[in-house]
């Protein structure tokens, strides 16, 4: 509701509508828009500029929304921007190609058999195995050497103090049992800077305005739960304004907040502009996941084509979700020429 509102706000008619609500005879939709506080469907032509905001992968993976894709890509002079979920995989290598972002991304493989994870355990002792097509911190474990002897397979609900150590073997089964169902790679696991115990990451909302020029609409920090390695607002992490993430931040180096700040805004701004070169892809907003090592160096971890956002949080600026909600919409006129 609210971004409707904030689209009349704008002058738009942004208008509701599913893969099945198209006639393609006619080129109309049966779409939804809000009106005098109600939802009310109407009938209207297919839209110029759509924007999907299909929720998951898994509904847009179906057949129905993939032959709908497919179509708009015949239909000349129809924009989609924010065409997909990104690719864990395919993502870091776009990026990897561009040598000025190589600094920033942690060492990333795509895992083909169990045994490839023992180089990087033996490097950096702690990895974590993501699947490839994977959104909201699902599916994701963090294996690390035990200073017991041994290793640990955890996963993202589980508690860091009910670790268990198992052997070589045992950990290459479970790990093949999840590379058997899905992709997966495998991340270099980084000595992040903590808050009170946890860690924590960074979100940066990199948005495009009315000018299709890319601003950082919001960045604050996403501390995980106790015991927890996962920050994720929507699995019970707590957002923190960016100012007083940083100052809690226990980092070994003290880098001024000042410089952190404009490093952040800077690769805010850069990644999404060279992943938009790179893939040719339209995308309207990035949410992108920095995390702050104990040294106080930034690194990527992913980016997220579909970016949770909450219209209230404990530190929310009205400002910002206002602007969070508009940006799409003014984007969408911007490419729509008026």
């Amino acid at each position: 509701m609210e971004t409707q509102r904030h689209a009349r706000r704008l002058g738009i008619v942004a208008v509701v509508f599913s893969a099945e609500d198209i006639n393609w005879e006619e080129l109309t939709i049966s779409g939804v828009i809000l009106s005098a506080q109600r939802w009310v469907r109407k009938t209207f032509p297919l839209p110029k500029v759509i924007y999907n905001r299909i929720p998951s992968r898994k509904f847009e993976n179906t057949s129905t929304v993939v032959e709908c894709k497919k179509r708009f890509m015949d239909i000349p002079g129809l924009i989609l921007f924010n065409p997909s979920y990104l690719n864990k995989w395919e993502t870091h290598e776009h990026l990897y190609k561009e040598e000025s972002v190589q600094s920033i991304l942690p060492e990333t493989r795509l895992l083909k058999q169990p045994d490839e994870i023992w180089p990087m355990l033996k490097k950096y002792r702690v990895i974590y195995l993501k699947p490839v097509n994977g959104t909201k911190g699902y599916g994701i474990y963090r294996v690390a050497v035990h200073p017991a002897g041994g290793f640990t397979f955890q996963k993202r609900r589980s508690s860091m103090n009910s670790l268990r150590a198992y052997g070589k073997q045992v950990l290459e089964s479970k790990i093949r049992g999840l590379i058997e169902k899905k992709e997966y790679i495998a991340q270099r696991g980084l000595r992040m800077a903590l808050i009170n115990g946890s860690p924590f990451d960074i979100r940066l909302l990199a948005q495009k305005d009315g000018q299709g020029v890319w601003q950082i609409t919001k960045s604050f920090g996403r501390v995980a739960p106790p015991g927890k390695f996962t920050s994720n607002l929507s699995q019970g992490g707590k957002a923190m304004g960016i100012l007083n993430t940083l100052r809690a931040a226990s980092t070994t180096r003290k880098r001024r907040r000042s410089a952190i700040l404009k490093e952040l805004n800077k690769w805010g701004i850069m990644i999404p502009e060279l992943l938009e070169e790179s893939t040719g892809m339209i995308f309207g907003e990035l949410g992108l996941d920095i995390a702050l090592d104990r040294n106080g160096k930034i690194w990527l971890l992913e980016i997220n084509s579909k970016p949770f956002k909450r219209l209230f949080t404990e530190e929310g600026d009205p400002k910002q979700v206002r602007l969070s909600l508009e940006r799409p919409m003014a984007f969408g006129r911007h490419l729509d020429g008026f």
